[in-house]
C-alpha cells in the first residue's frame, strides 16, 4: 500500500488566512479558525484514504486542467493535486476559497498582493 503525504503550500495558507479574515466579519475569528481547522482535518482524514475521493474542479476542466481537484464542504472549497509516485502518493494542497469565490479572481488578487 502506498503512503500519503500532504503538503500544503504558501498560497495555501495565505488564501486561508484571507479567508479567515472574510469569514471574521460575521463570526468570531476563534470559531473561524476552529471550523477551518475542521475541513482541513476532514480533508486530510479523506485523502489519505483516497487521494482521489474528490472530483476534478469543474471550473478549471474547461481551461484544460484535468490535474486539480476539489473537496466541497460547509461553503468551502480546497483545491489540491494528486502526484503519484512508485511508492507514495504526494497531495499539494493549492488554495482554500469560500464556495463563492472565484478561483481566477482569487490568483490575480493573490498575486497583486503577494508578489
Amino acid at each position: 500500500m502506498k503512503t500519503v503525504e500532504i503538503v500544503y503550500t504558501q498560497t495555501f495558507e495565505q488564501t486561508v488566512d484571507s479567508v479567515i479574515i472574510h469569514w471574521s466579519q460575521w463570526n468570531e475569528e476563534n470559531t473561524v479558525i476552529e471550523r477551518i481547522e475542521s475541513l482541513v482535518e476532514h480533508f486530510e482524514a479523506q485523502v489519505t484514504q483516497n487521494p482521489y475521493i474528490y472530483s476534478l474542479c469543474a471550473e478549471l476542466v474547461p481551461l484544460g486542467n484535468t490535474d486539480i481537484r476539489e473537496m466541497k464542504r460547509q461553503n468551502a472549497r480546497l483545491l489540491y493535486e494528486v502526484v503519484e509516485q512508485t511508492e507514495c502518493f504526494t497531495i499539494i494542497a493549492l488554495l482554500f476559497l469560500g464556495q463563492k469565490q472565484s478561483i481566477q479572481n482569487q490568483l490575480i488578487d493573490h498575486c497583486i498582493l503577494y508578489k
